[in-house]
């Protein structure tokens, strides 16, 4: 039997995703009632800009008190919301409780997905439409899932906008009329986790080391990072922007050994070769010279600071991220940008997020 368009709608979120999704259902007319976590968030504000009704998470009443007996025509859905809802909320709305995950369930079960797509380097990932179960995490059936490139060439940041625009479409998609897809259950194949990565585990991250690190490797993590990688020159510490993979043969000559680098007058950029590959280096920051943050060419660079001195750059040695750094990707020598993962029937058990990134 054909069900009914979803129209109505109660909404969890809290981040710029959320957001995004948030947008998508009110351009598109939907009923919504929001629930979210504190007047801080990027859904409060959109609620507040178009006055949308909004009400704050309390695990110990539920949301909406006045109007819960009209929520049988409702349908929940949670996005990035990073609490787990306990049953009396879960079971609340009439139509259902559903999530919205951006990643190709069951990989990257948890709260940081798109974090974990942007720092392993991946070219492909999806949006997945799953229920939402009252006691795990991740782990209902996959009721609508899409396929997307993730495009290699874009920043971290457009990463985010493009995969949160195909959420909010893909969750439409499905509102449209649900009756239409198929339930299935998630498996164990291919099946991982992404936990959250605290703001200080991305600063450590911050820190490469182009004689132990690939290009690829510190690539991802410039894209994951944003504002840029930091290394060690001359004991001088530098900033990187404006980076991407270059052309690994113009790197490979015998005497250019992991971490040094040159100025390219060709393509008016620095090459600096890394354990594997090489990067090029399109701007710099040099904090001690009083740059703009905005940082100076290659050109001016190579000519008013590295042409006398040596073109080696290392790891900038940061004592406050010493100990950090064991425990994170890039940690180590062995595999520095992958995040172990581990694969079971316990992974929702032992993976409740309490917060979002």
């Amino acid at each position: 039997m054909r069900l009914p368009r979803i129209r109505n709608v109660l909404f969890y979120g809290t981040d710029l995703f959320s957001t995004e999704i948030l947008k998508g259902l009110h351009q598109n007319d939907h009923n919504i009632l929001s629930v979210t976590k504190s007047d801080t968030t990027p859904v409060f504000k959109y609620c507040k800009r178009h006055g949308l009704p909004v009400d704050f998470y309390d695990r110990k009443s539920l949301p909406f008190n006045k109007i819960r007996g009209c929520l049988t025509e409702y349908m929940g859905v949670v996005a990035s919301f990073g609490y787990l809802l306990p049953e009396r909320i879960v079971r609340l709305p009439g139509r259902g409780f559903v999530n919205v995950h951006p990643s190709k369930i069951p990989c990257y079960r948890g709260a940081a997905p798109i974090h974990h797509t942007l720092l392993n380097g991946d070219t492909r990932t999806a949006i997945t439409i799953l229920d939402v179960l009252p006691k795990r995490f991740d782990a209902g059936n996959i009721l609508h899932q899409v396929d997307m490139e993730v495009p290699l060439n874009a920043t971290g940041q457009e990463v985010w906008d493009v995969i949160s625009r195909r959420s909010s479409q893909v969750l439409l998609e499905y509102l449209a009329d649900p009756s239409a897809f198929q339930p299935r259950s998630q498996g164990l194949k291919g099946a991982s986790n992404a936990p959250k990565i605290p703001p200080s585990q991305i600063k450590a991250l911050s820190y490469v080391c182009p004689q132990l690190q690939t290009a690829h490797q510190i690539y991802n993590i410039y894209r994951l990072v944003g504002s840029g990688v930091w290394v060690s020159w001359n004991n001088r510490r530098l900033r990187l922007k404006k980076i991407r993979p270059g052309c690994q043969s113009s790197c490979l000559h015998d005497d250019f050994m992991s971490g040094k680098f040159r100025y390219d007058p060709q393509t008016k950029c620095i090459r600096l070769k890394c354990l594997e590959g090489c990067l090029e280096i399109h701007r710099i920051i040099l904090p001690e010279s009083g740059t703009s943050s905005d940082g100076m060419n290659p050109e001016r660079f190579w000519t008013g600071h590295a042409r006398t001195r040596d073109k080696v750059f290392t790891m900038f040695y940061n004592s406050e991220f010493s100990d950090i750094r064991r425990t994170t990707p890039c940690g180590t020598r062995d595999n520095c940008c992958k995040i172990p993962q581990s694969v079971g029937k316990t992974d929702n058990d032992k993976y409740k997020v309490r917060d979002t990134l």
